[in-house]
């Protein structure tokens, strides 16, 4: 990953990003300006040093998808003002979120300090901060995607070429991959916490903290062939475990002692799980393993099977719907038809839920659809091995078939949903016009 944070050396706050920067001019008892460039040791910087960075135009283009920037800035912006690290909070935003350093550099040189040696923010400059991230949340061409570049072997479908859909990583060793990028970013300060010089990481209980969470007899960190070794099931238990323990740290300070580097402070859990989320789908999407991470009620950081398509919207709104009411069964039915170990009993079971929810509204599917739908819903659970199992129930029929059950019956009922909530809308229309 990138280097690209924000720390501070002794009182002074930098933002290290691989290009050069500058000093700003000194003041009259302060050294003279100094120019670091990339590689040069944090020691080698005379304390108390003013910084600024050197700024090129930046380009405005998100690796984070744009609805996960807007949610984490407008948080952000949330936070009460008069909050000395706040400018900070923003710049390691910019930072992690930006494929270009530059758009954090063209922030902060927005922002200038109101007190040069401690890099600390007044109201004025908090004032100031706050109108650069709302103007940039308004302005739709800063927000736009980042494109990888596509080289010529790939454009051209060269021999050598890696075929996108065949990666040369198993889907374990990408996951561990990401596992360590996110750990040296401080994601996991619980299980994972920074190896400080000073108070150095204990593997031994790093592996005794993962065993007792998910009963999982693991080696930390994994070798190669300990990965291979994992199966598949352990390896699924273990994304869930690491979105459990994902928080995105906001600002980060530097501990120059032995090179220690940086140390990652004022911890999101919500922040970091809808990071890790995002990561950990895209994975599961790039090595075609039909199964994606929850994101919300009961689902929200397990493993659910992904269906590649519009039905998966359609459950997961179900869900959000529902959301205040745990027991509900359609929300019930939904989380076990979608569970990654769904068995065919539990489809069934997740089916005749539905069934019992659809049972109440019959006559209102015969009067708003008609009455051969509504035969037709019903026949099939009647027949077909679902809600009685006599010998007369037809049984000979693939789990596909209990795959266009559902969706069928979850899709009606969203109907049915939309046709009252209309027809409600109309009847306070009329109500209103009539008073």
């Amino acid at each position: 990953m990138r280097l690209q944070h924000l720390y501070l050396y002794g009182a002074v706050s930098v933002t290290y990003v691989s290009r050069v920067f500058y000093s700003t001019p000194a003041p009259a008892n302060t050294a003279a300006t100094f120019v670091i460039e990339q590689g040069v040791s944090s020691r080698e910087m005379p304390p108390r040093t003013p910084i600024v960075l050197a700024m090129n135009d930046p380009t405005y283009a998100l690796l984070w998808p744009r609805p996960l920037f807007e949610w984490e800035a407008r948080r952000i912006l949330e936070l009460p003002s008069g909050d000395p690290e706040w400018v900070s909070k923003v710049s390691h935003l910019l930072l992690e979120a930006y494929e270009d350093e530059e758009v954090a550099s063209a922030f902060l040189a927005a922002i200038p300090p109101d007190n040069a040696y401690t890099r600390t923010w007044l109201p004025q400059s908090d004032a100031l901060a706050r109108a650069w991230l709302t103007d940039l949340l308004k302005d739709h061409s800063r927000l736009r995607p980042y494109k990888a570049p596509v080289y010529w072997a790939e454009r051209n479908g060269a021999a050598n070429a890696l075929a996108a859909d065949k990666p040369y990583e198993t889907f374990a060793e990408d996951f561990f991959e990401l596992i360590t990028e996110l750990e040296e970013v401080g994601y996991f300060p619980k299980v994972l916490k920074k190896n400080c010089v000073d108070d150095p990481l204990d593997l031994d209980e790093v592996r005794k903290t993962i065993r007792r969470a998910t009963k999982l007899d693991v080696k930390w960190p994994m070798t190669p062939g300990d990965i291979f070794g994992l199966s598949d099931g352990a390896v699924y238990s273990l994304v869930e475990y690491f979105h459990d323990q994902a928080q995105r740290p906001r600002t980060a300070t530097i501990h120059s002692y032995g090179d220690c580097g940086l140390h990652y402070q004022n911890w999101n859990s919500q922040s970091g799980q809808s990071v890790y989320r995002w990561r950990l789908n895209a994975l599961l999407e790039n090595h075609r393993v039909p199964l994606r991470l929850g994101s919300s009620g009961e689902e929200q950081g397990r493993l659910i099977r992904h269906f590649n398509s519009p039905l998966d919207d359609l459950a997961s709104s179900e869900i959000t719907k529902r959301a205040d009411a745990p027991e509900d069964e359609v929300a019930h039915a939904v989380r076990k038809f979608r569970a990654r170990d769904a068995s065919i009993a539990e489809k069934r079971a997740a089916i005749v839920m539905l069934y019992g929810e659809m049972e109440p509204k019959r006559k209102a599917i015969g009067r708003k659809l008609s009455s051969g739908d509504e035969s037709d819903l019903f026949r099939i659970a009647n027949t077909f091995n679902l809600r009685h199992r006599d010998k007369s129930q037809k049984s000979d029929y693939g789990e596909e078939f209990l795959d266009w059950v559902f969706w069928t019956n979850l899709s009606t009922l969203r109907l049915l949903d939309e046709l009252a909530r209309r027809q409600n809308a109309a009847a306070t229309v009329s109500k209103e016009a009539s008073a």
